[in-house]
């Protein structure tokens, strides 16, 4: 390519594409990955940092220190000038001196009184040199707050943000090198009223004691956003990197399944990454980089937003292809000698991410864009687990590859891969409950049951053994049996709510309504809120069959509880509302509010959807729902956490 053909180049994909991710300078294009044609004026461009002093980082990787720099953003001011609203944790947090990464999450409590829409976030250290990361989270629930209060200091451990959940469809994040700016009006997010702001820190000790004392700016869009976008994701959870190997590739594809706009991508892995490649096939052969980083620099990362948003139609094959150099020939190996590597979140692991911000063409298809990508992830991570069941067949690996078959209904192959560790552990308490689950899930009750009764055989006092048992019991409709089972749990464990919550769900089915009132009261005294105690109560209360029994106004109160510690309302929590309505006497009030609760409706809740259209129905008439049976023949089967062998919180009898 001549100079000036180059030069004209440079200037369409500048007008194309703003910053994309690493240090280095504009990268002409020399054919996608194993293509034969070129593509020719497509151009990805290299940001890098200005020329401003830096320090070097503490702990930083080996090799030039100047190619291990960061803005020092904690001295310089808010780069897009002063926030609207600046928040900060209610105490510094010291950084200890240990040797292992830390992961720790601070909750910033009810940011603001109102509905904001936010388009940018600034996040200021002040010590960005032992930040590995950081994520933000929105938490409408107390869960996260809770949790930091239990917990001495500030903030609490771990990776798990299970209420909180990110603005859908953002980037929200910080990671070396990242710099603020500014979304669109069209595309701000929201933030809710009364939100908790979770804020989670992955940090490296230095060797010194550091104090983690962050701020976040936040800008408000002036105008309500008019796009809705979503982040799919490809990547790989598979990276045996060998000590030497100077040429590891991880790749991952998918064919789109809907026609989208590209509007940004987000690169991350880690040190020993030298080169990061994405392109898309479109179904007419053309072909269109969607991110080239011949040199990465975990120091210098950013995401890359599209000046044009990127079409790409139903069909497009999307693909990514990291390298990695963990030989000693790779400055920025922070091992030497070089160390096998696997994948993982801590530092010494390594990781394979490439997440795309789009927007669906049609906004009906977000809901099938979203299904695809979990489900996508969700493949790569039991192909992960497959290779290491092959290389050590233990029986927590055959566990946890049963569990993630499950998430992905993959019944009959969790089934099977539970009996294979049912031989290896016969008398293995959490293999024989995680095989009653899955045979439950493919309706082999018979069989379930007999293994819940086997676990009550094996553990007579174990609390969390008899409330699995009874749900089973109900499950094959002998309540009267699951109630025994039930209130033992119970007298095994006083403080184990959900206990409460599955008696009062079988008292309620056998006519007996005041204990199982005061049953769901035991559980929300336990829990004040559980969602599915709090729904259980609230229809006892509007509704009992005994009309001086029936509590209308604390049925609504405890209704909406529910509804203000959901991240977003569901059609359960909705319908409960609308029985509450009624039963103060505002028909019309419940009749908005059910119908709402229809909206929301899953394509899998066929009965749901029929108690609520029979609530339309007596709402038109003036007329309020009388208590049939609360419970059901179908107990709901026991959540995923139960599976991996985990006891209650409240259950002292767990071991």
């Amino acid at each position: 390519m001549s100079a000036t053909r180059s030069l004209i180049a440079a200037l369409v994909t500048f007008l194309f594409l703003a910053g994309c991710g690493t240090s280095g300078n504009i990268i002409p294009s020399k054919g996608l990955p194993n293509q034969n044609s070129a593509v020719t004026d497509s151009l990805v461009i290299n940001h890098r940092h200005d020329d401003t002093p830096m320090a070097e980082p503490k702990g930083a990787a080996p090799g030039n220190p100047s190619e291990h720099l960061l803005i020092a953003q904690g001295t310089r001011g808010w780069p897009l000038g002063e926030p609207d609203m600046i928040v900060k944790l209610r105490a510094p947090y010291l950084l200890p001196l240990e040797d292992s990464d830390v992961f720790r999450n601070f909750v910033i409590p009810n940011v603001t009184s109102s509905d904001r829409y936010v388009r940018a976030l600034e996040f200021r250290l002040g010590n960005h040199e032992v930040v590995h990361h950081a994520e933000f989270r929105l938490d409408e629930t107390d869960a996260s707050w809770q949790r930091d209060n239990e917990e001495p200091g500030t903030g609490y451990e771990g990776m798990d943000n299970s209420t909180a959940h990110y603005p859908d469809g953002h980037f929200v994040n910080w990671v070396p090198g990242k710099r603020a700016a500014e979304l669109p009006e069209e595309l701000a997010w929201r933030l809710p009223a009364h939100a908790d702001l979770v804020v989670q820190l992955h940090m490296m000790p230095s060797g010194f004691e550091e104090i983690i004392d962050p701020q976040i700016g936040l800008y408000f869009a002036d105008e309500l956003p008019k796009l809705n976008p979503q982040v799919i994701w490809l990547g790989s959870r598979w990276l045996p990197i060998e000590a030497g190997d100077t040429n590891f590739v991880a790749r991952d594809s998918y064919e789109l399944p809907i026609d989208v706009d590209v509007l940004s991508v987000l690169p991350h892995c880690h040190f020993i990454c030298k080169d990061i490649k994405a392109w898309a096939v479109l179904p007419d052969g053309s072909q269109q980089w969607l991110a080239r980083i011949e040199e990465w620099d975990f120091y210098r990362q950013n995401s890359s937003r599209f000046k044009r948003p990127l079409s790409l139609p139903r069909g497009t094959i999307v693909t990514m292809e990291f390298g990695f150099d963990n030989s000693s020939g790779n400055e920025r190996n922070p091992n030497n000698p070089p160390k096998d590597i696997e994948f993982g979140p801590l530092s010494s692991n390594e990781m394979a991410d490439l997440w795309i911000q789009v927007i669906p063409r049609h906004e009906l298809e977000s809901g099938s864009l979203k299904r695809f990508s979990a489900r996508h992830l969700q493949q790569r991570i039991i192909e992960r687990q497959e290779r290491l069941v092959e290389l050590e067949p233990d029986v927590n690996r055959h566990i946890e590859l049963a569990l993630s078959y499950r998430r992905a209904s993959q019944l009959d192959k969790a089934v099977a891969r539970l009996q294979e560790a049912l031989e290896l552990a016969p008398e293995n308490i959490t293999v024989l409950e995680s095989l009653a689950i899955a045979l439950t899930d493919v309706g082999r009750l018979d069989d379930a049951l007999n293994h819940w009764r086997r676990c009550v055989e094996l553990d007579p006092n174990d609390s969390r053994a008899h409330l699995n048992l009874g749900i089973a019991l109900g499950f094959s409709n002998q309540v009267v049996e699951a109630e025994s089972h039930l209130k033992l749990a119970t007298q095994l464990d006083p403080a184990f709510a959900p206990a409460y919550f599955r008696l009062g769900r079988a008292q309620s089915y056998l006519g007996r309504f005041d204990d199982a009132l005061l049953s769901f009261r035991a559980a929300l005294t336990l829990d004040p809120h559980e969602p599915s105690a709090l729904n259980a109560a609230v229809r006892l209360l509007a509704s009992h069959p005994d009309p001086t029994k029936r509590r209308p106004g604390e049925a609504l109160e405890l209704a909406n509880r529910a509804l203000r510690h959901l991240p977003k309302p569901d059609a359960m929590s909705l319908s409960t509302l609308a029985t509450a309505q009624a039963a103060t006497g505002d028909f019309e009030l419940a009749l908005t509010t059910a119908r709402l609760a229809l909206s929301r409706v899953a394509s899998d809740e066929g009965a749901l959807e029929s108690r609520i259209r029979r609530q339309e129905d007596l709402y038109r008439q003036g007329l309020t729902e009388v208590a049939r049976a609360a419970g059901s023949k179908r107990f709901v089967v026991p959540s995923e956490r139960y599976l991996l062998g985990k006891r209650s919180e409240g259950s002292r009898n767990s071991k």
